[in-house]
């Protein structure tokens, strides 16, 4: 996460978003894991958070889950962008 906020500061937005979605796979993958004992090997945060919302039913992830449904969208996005197709990202998106 703090890749992320150094990215935005200096202005590398492509870079941000990258490094956003990375931490937010990672600790999603961290807390099935430690709930589980496991996790599927994807690189799906909207999926991965399904699943721990399933797994905990915790009332406030589901409203984030459900609520911020676009955000997450574009922050899976940025990962195949970043990966694999030439998207540029601005500091309005």
């Amino acid at each position: 996460m703090k890749e992320a906020e150094r990215d935005l500061n200096e202005g590398e937005y492509n870079l941000a978003m990258f490094h956003l979605e990375q931490a937010l796979q990672l600790a999603l993958k961290y807390a099935l894991y430690e709930r589980t004992g496991t996790y599927e090997g994807m690189h799906n945060v909207i999926k991965l958070l399904d699943d721990l919302v399933r797994i905990i039913n915790n009332d406030r992830l589901r409203e984030l889950l459900d609520g911020e449904a676009s955000i997450l969208d574009l922050i899976q996005q940025a990962y195949i962008g970043a990966r694999y197709l030439p998207f540029e990202y601005s500091r309005t998106l």
